[in-house]
């Protein structure tokens, strides 16, 4: 195994990939690390503490959703707020 992976490092296209992941990786490790600001979190913690189905959803989260961290609200809302893809018909939509 550790052949195959010294192997791996030694193609320039794949060895620049893997650093690519590694990077984000580290991005994303990063940010489900870093709170977002004016939330109680006390309040948070005690609904997530109750059990029930939050608790499930958090495991799945990997804590981050508990901790209310930036990365566990989501970037698609970001991507969603001013859409620029054509509808069909060839009309494109307003925001």
């Amino acid at each position: 195994m550790l052949e195959s992976l010294a192997q791996a490092f030694r193609i320039p296209e794949l060895k620049r990939r893997i650093y690519f992941d590694m990077i984000m990786f580290a991005i994303f490790v990063l940010g489900a690390h870093i709170p977002v600001p004016g939330i109680n979190h006390e309040k948070l913690e005690a609904l997530f503490g109750s059990g029930g189905f939050l608790g499930l959803v958090d495991v799945f989260s990997g804590g981050a959703l508990r901790k209310m961290t930036i990365f566990a609200m989501g970037l698609h809302h970001h991507a969603d707020a001013y859409p620029r893809h054509p509808l069909p018909g060839g009309h494109e939509q307003r925001g």
